[in-house]
């Protein structure tokens, strides 16, 4: 007895996102729905499928529909507030994430991508929050990240010698990595280190006009390493 007719081309997209023919994928899975209308499983692929080809608005229908039937699917939480981002939606994208770590609070990832919704709507004291409970996980991939992204919060708000420890411990993880030595810098600058703050830029290879203007127009340069900072999530 061969398969329903929506699970042979459900099969099929799933193939064809293996082998990265996306369109087809999308073709695959729209026919399932045809076939099987509200089918959970077809919907969140599709809509995966749809947020990578950039078709955002239609990749939310379908977390939306899937959502709708299945409100505690991580994974559509967490597509549906990628796309709200994608969109220039960060307060609708926050809500998703909201949800997504209720569902799932040791995932490191969702809280860390909350902390930097939170960080791009201005909050960074709810930021700071999010990222330390990543930073704390020893086994967490992401620490040094959380790490980066926790010190340029703190520098924001004025929290200068903890944003320091923060990019030292991250440089340290990672001495090599120019952004954290670039994150370091501006933080330098902004606390009036202009020598340290050029020491991390160039082994960084950060941005040359910038540090011209370190050297001729300090008080300019330190207005213009704090619009990056805020910029940099």
């Amino acid at each position: 007895m061969s398969p329903p007719p929506e699970e042979i081309e459900f099969e099929r997209g799933i193939a064809a996102i293996r082998e990265k023919h996306l369109a087809d994928a999308e073709r695959c899975f729209t026919r399932a729905l045809r076939a099987k209308p509200g089918w959970h499983e077809a919907l969140q692929r599709r809509a995966f499928v749809r947020e990578a080809l950039g078709r955002l608005r239609s990749a939310m229908s379908d977390y939306c529909r899937s959502l709708a039937g299945n409100p505690r699917c991580k994974w559509c939480l967490e597509g549906a507030a990628d796309a709200c981002s994608k969109l220039g939606d960060p307060a609708s994208a926050l809500r998703y994430l909201d949800r997504a770590v209720r569902v799932d609070p040791r995932n490191d990832s969702f809280i860390n991508d909350r902390g930097g919704v939170r960080f791009q709507l201005g909050n960074y004291r709810g930021a700071i929050r999010d990222f330390t409970r990543v930073a704390s996980d020893r086994r967490s991939i992401r620490r040094m990240l959380a790490l980066q992204e926790r010190g340029r919060a703190r520098a924001l708000i004025g929290q200068m010698k903890a944003a320091r420890l923060d990019l030292d411990r991250a440089v340290r993880m990672r001495p090599n990595a120019g952004e954290n030595r670039c994150v370091r810098g501006l933080v330098r600058l902004l606390a009036n280190d202009t020598r340290g703050a050029l020491e991390d830029l160039r082994a960084a290879r950060g941005p040359r006009d910038l540090m011209a203007q370190i050297e001729r127009a300090p008080a300019r340069a330190i207005i213009r390493a704090r619009k990056m900072l805020a910029d940099a999530i």
